[in-house]
Order: structure tokens, then sequence, then C-alpha cells
């Protein structure tokens, strides 16, 4: 349905035609069936090796598997990066009790201010590799207020309470393919510090009589020393998490930008053309094949062996049940020039690339790389051409469609693995 709303949604283009159909060719070049594999089907295993150890990947596939990782994510990126920051003007924190030697102080119905003076400092890739990239938040100043109850063996009071924090340091790793879906778990006591914080409670009679084991902790820290290490700082760190997700996935979002084969968009294919036939030339301009919800989406390292001296790569990147328009042009050496539009569907395009690499080389090389192309229909345009017109152009376009197609996937799936590869750290050339 989406195709037959596509065609007819074509505008109707009248190409003047100074001369007879006799300039017309009904030939046809016979175009070899290629098998197609369904990758969906192979596995995505290191193919295992028998060393003293058993069996194993080496590190740099492991490396490249985290990256193809993280690639996956990409749309989840992209989506993300268009959200807009929010900074919750307050937050409401749990009720708790901090235990003391000799009694208890209870915090009820906090809140806390001052989240919107949160800033990203820096995002560092150096370990993403490693599936992890290293996020620094600063926040100036933070207050937390609400009520309390102090108690001892002889005692009990209650009040408001205030506490400052200044000069708050996050500093944490996040897993890339998971943190966008997940709330990551931080250890507070590691991720994040608090350079300054004050106190002041309404009422401090019973507060005066406390005492803590912790000989190290004075007052009065120590009536709120378990509240700040446990409560506030995990919240802090859990809500600049969540607010700075956007402008995390910017980062990605540029940082990756070069090393994904297909974008959440319209794929632009340069223009291409053919003389097929002696004083003829078809040509094909403006093909995009288009982003959909029914296109899959694949890249995978399919093999891998390690020859101890050698190590080879197999990659395949493919695209499944694609849809795509171009416009086209059938140019006679006679002058006469034949003008349509086209709308089309292909089964699958897949590319190949074996890499290698030399244990005595440091960087990679693309041994061999070939895309193939499968299950092409074309459907042309309501243009107003005389049949023998129209039955040449159905019968060649595909064939240019075909190898623009190719050209284009083998010299873009280099470029792609290139970036990917060095996100590893290692060189390709």
């Amino acid at each position: 349905m989406k195709v037959l709303v596509f065609l007819f949604g074509f505008t109707v283009i009248v190409a003047t035609i100074n001369a007879t159909c006799s300039y017309c060719g009904n030939s046809k070049e016979d175009v070899q069936e290629i098998e197609y594999e369904d990758l969906r089907s192979l596995k995505n295993d290191c193919r295992e090796y028998q060393n003293n150890n058993g069996p194993k990947c080496s590190n740099l596939v492991t490396k490249i598997r985290n990256i193809l990782k993280i690639v996956q994510k990409y749309p989840l990126y992209t989506k993300e990066a268009k959200q807009t920051l929010k900074f919750p003007d307050q937050l409401n924190l749990v009720d708790t009790t901090e235990f003391l030697a000799n009694g208890e102080i209870e915090y009820r119905n906090a809140i806390l201010h001052g989240m919107e003076n949160a800033v990203l400092k820096d995002v560092d890739f150096k370990d993403i590799n490693k599936n992890l990239i290293s996020v620094h938040v600063l926040l100036n100043g933070a207050e937390v207020t609400g009520d309390y109850s102090a108690a001892n063996l002889n005692k009990k009071e209650s009040g408001q309470f205030y506490i400052t924090l200044k000069n708050i340091e996050f500093k944490t790793k996040l897993i890339l393919d998971e943190f966008m879906e997940i709330l990551p778990e931080i250890d507070v006591n590691e991720t994040i510090t608090v350079g300054q914080h004050e106190s002041m409670y309404t009422d401090g009679e019973v507060l005066k009589e406390l005492k803590n084991d912790n000989t190290d902790v004075l007052k009065p820290y120590i009536y709120y020393y378990n509240y700040l290490n446990s409560v506030l700082k995990s919240r802090i760190a859990k809500e600049l998490t969540v607010i700075f997700r956007p402008l995390i996935a910017k980062r990605l979002e540029q940082k990756l930008n070069a090393a994904i084969m297909f974008p959440n968009k319209d794929l632009q294919i340069p223009k291409a053309y053919a003389n097929i036939v002696p004083g003829i030339q078809v040509q094909i301009y403006n093909t995009l094949l288009h982003d959909s919800w029914n296109t899959d989406k694949i890249q995978k390292l399919t093999n891998y062996t390690d020859n101890n001296d050698q190590i080879e790569m197999l990659f395949t990147f493919a695209l499944f049940n694609v849809m795509g328009s171009n416009q086209w042009a059938l140019k006679y050496s006679t002058r006469n020039t034949y003008m349509g539009k086209s709308m089309f569907t292909i089964d699958n395009v897949q590319t190949v690339l074996l890499i290698t690499k030399s244990n005595t080389q440091e960087a990679m090389n693309v041994k061999f790389v070939k895309t193939t192309v499968n299950g092409i229909t074309l459907m042309l345009g309501n243009e107003n051409h005389c049949e023998s017109i129209r039955n040449f152009a159905q019968q060649r376009i595909p064939y240019v469609l075909e190898e623009s197609l190719k050209t284009y996937f083998n010299e873009q799936s280099k470029i792609v693995l290139r970036n990917q590869i060095e996100l590893t750290g290692h060189k390709y050339q």
C-alpha cells in the first residue's frame, strides 16, 4: 500500500520527444543471479581456537565487539539526544533515621533544591572500546530542608533542619550499551564528593547530648553523617545521570556519527550513469533509500580466525526490505532525452569485508570487499512515454541502480569500518 501511495503521488513529467520510438531498443543483457545467504541465521560468536588456556577471543576482537554493541544502540542515542534537559525544581527525599550511640535522629519530608546549578563538564571516550565512558559533572551548591525528630533515652524533640552542600563533584563510568535503558548502579563513595557542608537545626537540646562511636566525625556532622553519605549522595548521583542523559547521548551521537553505516535517515546514493547500448546513456539521480520501520539493518562480525601470525575478521553489513525512489533519464545520441521518476523495492543489500592484521604490522588491511544486491523491483511513474521507452527504462534502470549501490556500499562500508576500528585504538589502512 505504501508503494502504491508513493507511486500515485509522482509528479507527471512530460518530456519533449523529437523523434519516433524507433530509437528505442528492446535488447536485454543477462543479469547473473546472486545466491543469497540469510545473515540472520549466522552465529555471532568467535571461532574458537585451542591453546594451553582453552578457547578464547583476542583482545582486539573483544574491543571490536564492544564497538559494535554501541553502534547498535545508535538509534537510541539519536532519539534521546532530541530530548530537552529537564532540571527539577525540587526533589522529595525518602524518610530515614540516623542511629547514634545513645539515640537517633529521624529525617522526614526532606526536599532537595539546587539541581539546576549542575553542569556537565566532560564526557571522556578513551575507554569506549571497553564499552565505557567517563562522565564528569559539577554542582556548585544544593540545599536540603525538612523536618527532624531527635531522641535519646530520656528526651525527644522535633523541629526543622537545613543542610547546605557546596562544590559537589560527580565522576563515574557508565556502561554504554545499558545506561540509556536502565538506571546504572553507582557507588557514591567512589563517584561523588562534597567539598563543604553545613547544617542548622531549629532546636538542639537533645542533639547536643547525642554521641557517635566514630570519634573522627565531629558535631554537628554526626547528626547527618550517614544521611549525607547514603541518602543525599545517592539521590544526587542518580538524578545527575538522568538529567544529563540527553546531553551525554548527544555527545555519543557526535562521536559515533562517522562510524554508522545505516543512520536513522534516508541514504542519498550518488548519481550514476551507464552506456549500456551504443548511442543510449541511462542516468539515475536523486536516489534515496528510505529509512522506514520495516527496514532491518544488520552489522556483524560474522567470523574470526587467529592463525598465530595473522588475524582475519569477516564483517557483514546488510539491509533487508528496502524501499527507495529516484529519478532517471534516457539520453540518446540524437539529443533526445526521456525523463521520469521511479519507486523501487529491494529484498536485501549485503556487503562483506575481510579484514586482516599481521602480528608484525600495527595496522589492519582490507583484503576483500563485495556487495550483492538482491530482488530489485522497479515501478515507473506515470510519465507520458511510449511503451517502448517505458519497457527500455524498466529493463535498464535496475541494472544501473544495482551497480550504483554496489559501488556506494563497497566504498562506504570501508570508511565506516575504518572509523569503527579506530575507536578501538587500532589503525586501519
